[in-house]
């Protein structure tokens, strides 16, 4: 999140924008099977991966100054 502060008409206005991310819950498993044989799948991890949704905008109106 990022928040810049401009002056405009008499007033300080603040502007708060981002991204916004989708988190998804991903099983990752690692296979090798260099020699042809059937192994287990031993090797698992749980990992979170984010997608790009959108982004976050909005403004915040001060009245004659910034708190």
């Amino acid at each position: 999140m990022y928040i810049a502060i401009v002056q405009y008409d008499g007033e300080y206005v603040e502007i708060l924008y981002g991204s916004v991310y989708n988190k998804y819950k991903v099983l990752q498993r690692k296979y090798i099977h260099i020699d042809g044989k059937d192994y287990p799948q031993s090797q698992t991890a749980t990992v979170y991966a984010l997608e790009w949704e959108r982004l976050y905008f909005t403004t915040i109106r001060r009245p004659g100054g910034v708190t």
